[in-house]
């Protein structure tokens, strides 16, 4: 689960000529994620330094018409630690910077970013962003960006600090949220921008629906201990995910597929695990997937398929049954080598044309 870790913040002095600016010193614990927030007069040289030799990320960057400042926002996952940790800025001459740094732990070590967006506001009192959605569990940094008017913070969002160019609110969420909002107040009208970043829990739930694919789609060894909900629709080219690791129920949906599907080296350890290809004239494999599961079922149902549908070398523990319902199968479907531990394959097909291997 994502947890807030420490803010550490600096400002650049108002209107004095500068060319970097170092946030305060902190603690950087080993494995977790930094987020770093930079607004002011110039463009940073390339991305911010740190003690630990972290390497940041740019997440996005938008002049501010408001307040004519431009915003930068980096992250850094998986981070090395330092016990005092400074993160340095460089950049072109200017007046008016500040920079902030948010450190949490819990998030996704190799694949954290989930989603970012920006909001550009005239002056007023009171600023809500643009509805946008995330994808599972975890952490929405909200950096606020003005000149010099504090804020009050949102419905549902912690303040973590203002400085004179900007300030941070954050969210911790439980699982995916659509159409979500961030908000904040002022005591005085002044022009605000928001640019927001969200982030993804080491275990959380994931979904991966891309629709009419015409070239490749991957996703690289996301680690799942939630629901994984894999959908591809009128897939003309390549879906793969790489090595995903799930522990809780894995959907996986392919429909009207004339390209490849594909998830290697899959290890699944979980309550349901379904694989629903429909209309396949291309093919559909989960190479080696290592299945564990204790007390429920595994349901593989293939349909409308004129070429290949396999799960090979497959290791199956389970306690009820599995159901593999092939339906208008004309080319071949198959599960060779695999143990099961309890009831026997229940096997439902119409209309098989093809090579249909039954294995006990």
């Amino acid at each position: 689960m994502a947890t807030f870790v420490t803010y550490a913040t600096t400002s650049g002095e108002s209107g004095t000529p500068t060319t970097s600016i170092a946030i305060s010193a902190f603690n950087a614990v080993a494995g977790n994620l930094i987020c770093v927030h930079w607004s002011g007069v110039g463009t940073p040289s390339g991305v911010p330094t740190d003690t630990a030799g972290n390497t940041y990320t740019l997440i996005r960057n938008f002049l501010d018409t408001g307040s004519a400042l431009n915003i930068y926002t980096w992250y850094a996952k998986n981070i090395s630690g330092n016990a005092s940790n400074v993160i340095t800025i460089n950049y072109s001459s200017g007046g008016y910077s500040s920079a902030r740094a948010v450190q949490y732990s819990g998030l996704h070590l190799t694949t954290p970013l989930d989603t970012s967006t920006q909001d550009i506001f005239t002056a007023n009192t009171s600023f809500t962003t643009a509805s946008f959605n995330t994808a599972g569990a975890g952490v929405i940094v909200d950096f606020w960006g003005a000149s010099g008017v504090d804020f009050t913070v949102g419905a549902n969002y912690t303040k973590r600090g203002f400085n004179y160019t900007g300030g941070m609110q954050d969210r911790i969420t439980s699982g995916a949220l659509t159409g979500t909002t961030s908000s904040i107040t002022t005591a005085s009208s002044t022009a605000y921008c928001s640019s927001i970043a969200s982030f993804l829990d080491s275990a959380t739930n994931i979904t991966v629906s891309p629709s009419a694919v015409t070239g490749s789609f991957a996703t690289s060894a996301p680690a799942v201990t939630g629901t994984a909900n894999i959908t591809a629709t009128a897939l003309s080219g390549s879906f793969a995910t790489q090595s995903p690791t799930v522990s809780g129920d894995a959907n996986i949906t392919a429909t009207a597929i004339s390209g490849t599907f594909s998830m290697p080296t899959a290890s699944v350890q979980t309550p349901d695990a379904y694989v629903s290809p429909s209309a396949i004239t291309g093919t559909f494999s989960m190479p080696n997937p290592v299945v564990v599961i204790s007390e429920v079922n595994v349901t593989v149902n293939p349909s409308a398929q004129t070429a290949t549908f396999s799960l090979p070398s497959s290791t199956v523990a389970i306690v009820q049954s599995i159901t593999v319902s092939p339906s208008f199968l004309i080319g071949t479907f198959s599960l060779p080598s695999s143990i099961i531990t309890g009831d026997k394959w229940q096997n439902k097909f119409t209309t098989a044309s093809g090579t249909w291997n039954n294995k006990y």
